[in-house]
């Protein structure tokens, strides 16, 4: 878990005799970001669908991999979150070819995450 993780860090920081609040913590990954609960819930069935689970269960799983998800409030919850875990920077992943990217969602994420 990340919290795991993160007293590994400290505790190795600390060894290291530096203060573990002088690390910057980054993390990566997505952010499914949209604009009403019922296309976050239309986009969690679609899917979940695809690896044999129901809303609720991928909802779960973007959630134990703190991936910040659901309407731009729930995304910018989620930043929060991070923030109080310590992590100071999260950079936004598509796995999709550069042409391929949807410029005007990806504004709205980014929008979302900045609201904390």
């Amino acid at each position: 878990s990340l919290e795991a993780r993160l007293k590994v860090l400290h505790a190795s920081a600390e060894a290291a005799g530096r203060s573990p609040d002088s690390i910057l913590v980054s993390m990566a990954g997505p952010a499914l970001v949209f604009a009403s609960p019922d296309e976050h819930r239309a986009a969690l069935a679609a899917r979940g669908a695809r690896r044999d689970m129901t809303p609720e269960e991928y909802a779960a799983f973007l959630d134990e991999r703190a991936v910040p998800h659901g309407t731009p409030d729930d995304a910018a919850a989620a930043i929060e979150r991070m923030a109080s875990w310590g992590v100071g920077r999260f950079y936004v992943q598509e796995y999709k070819a550069l042409a391929d990217i949807d410029l005007d969602r990806m504004a709205s994420v980014f929008t979302a995450l900045r609201r904390q």
